[in-house]
């Protein structure tokens, strides 16, 4: 399983970072291009809602459908993929002020497995190496574009 960490200050409150999230907008403008993202529905951030949407990646269309929980509607969120192309995929979401200066600290931690046999039309032993580097990298990179410098005082 992989394992990704990733934490970034935000120069905005801690208020307004939550509220950016629990925008049900949010992920049309968290996706990187050349990524294109079609939302079919996203629920109000709480415990249990879910969001279903389609990735685009060029004319590959990867379906995902995810369910929040560990919600608190200031320190952040976990959104489990229910439907989509990993084996696993868990994504923590926390929010802090942070400890010097103003601002606030967006943590991101993501847990992630692909699926099994995907990929074994590959017979080079480094194959987990070439699929991190064009499946899972890539999609860890796309829950974290954006953030800094998206969020703004409401």
């Amino acid at each position: 399983m992989n394992t990704f960490d990733f934490v970034f200050a935000v120069r905005a409150p801690l208020t307004a970072v939550a509220a950016f999230h629990r925008d049900p907008g949010v992920l049309k403008r968290l996706t990187m291009p050349p990524v294109a993202i079609e939302v079919h529905e996203v629920q109000p951030l709480a415990e249990g809602s879910t969001a279903d949407f389609t990735l685009w990646m060029g004319h590959l269309p990867i379906r995902w459908r995810a369910r929040h929980s560990r919600v608190d509607p200031l320190h952040g969120f976990r959104d489990t993929q229910v439907h989509g192309p990993m084996k696993r995929w868990v994504h923590d979401r926390i929010f802090s002020v942070c400890r010097l200066g103003s601002g606030t600290s967006v943590g991101c931690r993501l847990y992630n497995r692909l699926a099994r046999g995907e990929y074994r039309s590959f017979p080079d032993p480094n194959r987990g190496k070439l699929t991190d580097g064009i499946i899972t990298r890539p999609i860890a990179y796309f829950t974290n574009y954006g953030d800094d410098g998206k969020f703004g005082a409401p």
